[in-house]
């Protein structure tokens, strides 16, 4: 396999990704007004994914045990196919030789920390050991405390520190103002609550907080004085109409691929993707009709996921076993290749079918499914209890002390009628 040119990828993200599976070509994109989201390989799991036009990044895939994973390795309009390669070798090498913390630090350096140098035309090592420049300093708190985040909360946070934070990279941190880190997060700041504007914040005041800085300058109580305290307003994923769930499933009722099968038991049973795509047949009592989904595979903190006793049963029905398929081991729904389906391929059975959210107008996702089902629950008179137990809410404040309900049962009848209306 030929690598990726710099031009090419100009041409993806400004054209998109052909189909080539249907005989397109970046011509023909070229002379369309589509614009095509895709992955490309460049060799050795090296992808370029394309979100949008203009918007592209560069991961590495790689096995872990029995899950397949994925590192993020910087934006494709800031690096260049020669230098992905070698951030991918570095980081392939370092996993081998135990050294991961050390090519995380080796791919944030030259962004943040060497913006850091030339703002100041120095080593960012030079000063106070306790007044360092805060791309120093951030680059640090993140390699520090890697092991506390999973694969995607640590390439989140690395997107956040390469995309924001090179204005302050070459401050000192205790000469940090609240008017200069309100500059950063301004333009992204929504309100308050679980956002990107929230998690900048936290980042910038978590990093100054490890560096001894007193008082800290990111601390909300003095931050609400520049930024708004509203709360941000939540937007939903966007989800189809349940009244389209039939005509949804006839259209997949020939696809028997692993991928079109397990979206087929995400959409009856409301399960998230990766408790899906983690499926193992170990977790399957077919007699009693029950799966039962581990902590390590739940949307956990870290701590919780290696409780053992934090498992969710799911009731089946009778049309979710036959998706199923005949038993066998391991992973339900094995890929061609590689350990484990990525997220995207339930995007590559879904999307082109092309459901639109009729409250949103804009296209339906994958996890949005999980709203279709509550919808129709409720819009069938079940009650919030029973759905939002079906779906494994998370229940919070006074309720999470008192409700500790599965109601098992009714989830059963739930799944039984759902999965009746779907397959009709």
């Amino acid at each position: 396999m030929s690598h990726l040119s710099p031009q090419i990828v100009k041409d993806y993200l400004r054209y998109g990704v052909p189909d080539k599976k249907n005989g397109e070509t970046l011509a023909d994109l070229k002379r369309s007004s589509v614009f095509r989201p895709g992955k490309v390989a460049d060799g050795h799991s090296l992808f370029l994914m394309v979100r949008r036009r203009a918007l592209g990044f560069w991961i590495g895939q790689y096995r872990n045990g029995s899950s397949f994973n994925s590192t993020g390795l910087g934006s494709a309009a800031e690096v260049s196919p020669a230098a992905a390669r070698r951030r991918w070798e570095d980081y392939r090498a370092a996993r081998r030789n135990g050294t991961l913390h050390g090519a995380l630090r080796d791919q944030l350096h030259g962004g943040v920390e060497g913006a850091g140098r030339a703002a100041t035309g120095a080593s960012t090592g030079a000063g106070s050991s306790h007044n360092r420049e805060f791309g120093t300093a951030v680059v640090d708190y993140l390699v520090n405390h890697a092991n506390e985040w999973g694969p995607k909360q640590l390439s989140q946070k690395r997107h956040l520190v390469e995309t924001y934070l090179k204005p302050i990279a070459h401050m000192r941190c205790r000469r940090l103002t609240s008017a200069d880190i309100a500059a950063v997060i301004r333009p992204v700041w929504t309100g308050t609550g679980s956002n990107r504007g929230t998690r900048l914040l936290g980042l910038i005041a978590n990093t100054l907080g490890a560096e001894e800085v007193s008082p800290n300058p990111a601390a909300w109580i003095t931050m609400r004085n520049h930024l708004s305290k509203d709360p941000a307003p939540k937007v939903p994923h966007a989800s189809m109409s349940w009244k389209d769930v039939p005509t949804l499933w006839s259209k997949l009722a020939a696809d028997d691929s692993p991928a079109a099968r397990a979206f087929k038991l995400l959409t009856l049973c409301g399960t998230r993707a990766d408790e899906t795509l983690s499926a193992d047949w170990r977790e399957f009592d077919l007699d009693a009709k029950i799966w039962t989904i581990p902590a390590a595979h739940r949307k956990l903190k870290k701590v919780d996921k290696a409780n053992p006793d934090n498992f969710h049963k799911v009731p089946l029905s009778d049309a979710t076993i036959a998706v199923l398929g005949p038993k066998g081991q391991a992973l339900v729904f094995k890929p061609s290749r590689g350990v484990k389906l990525g997220n995207d391929a339930f995007d590559n059975v879904f999307k082109p079918l092309g459901f639109i959210d009729p409250v949103q107008h804009k296209p339906a996702t994958v996890h949005g499914m999980r709203s279709t089902l509550g919808d129709w629950g409720r819009d069938n008179k079940w009650s919030d209890d029973v759905v939002d137990c079906a779906l494994a809410h998370k229940q919070v404040g006074t309720r999470a002390s008192y409700f500790r309900a599965t109601r098992f049962d009714e989830r059963r009848e739930l799944a039984d009628a759902w999965a009746a209306y779907v397959t009709k």
